[in-house]
């Protein structure tokens, strides 16, 4: 299995707002996209203001997959753009985790 982990610092006075892109962008992914998508807000950590969005693959192909069919999906543009306005500039990263459990 594959994830793709994305996260990010919430900018002050943004978690309602952030709480709502969450909900919004897993559930846009998973009917638009068919993945399996959950999101996360940090409440204890390093940084207990970050978002969590992870989507789950079953393979490096779907994921590939997946990930070129993004540039061209005018609403997941707009609706990505929302990050930019609830973030903290600068701490937005990514990281493609393969599992490695039996």
């Amino acid at each position: 299995m594959y994830r793709m982990h994305r996260w990010f610092e919430v900018a002050a006075g943004q978690g309602p707002a952030a709480r709502q892109y969450l909900s919004d962008m897993t559930l846009y992914l998973r009917d638009r996209h068919g993945v399996t998508c959950d999101g996360f807000i940090e409440v204890f950590g390093p940084s207990s203001a970050s978002c969590h969005l992870m989507i789950d693959f079953d393979d490096l192909v779907a994921f590939e997959s997946w990930w070129n069919g993004l540039a061209s999906d005018a609403g997941f543009g707009k609706l990505h753009s929302v990050e930019h306005t609830i973030s903290i500039e600068g701490t937005s990263r990514q990281a493609l985790l393969h599992s490695h459990t039996g």
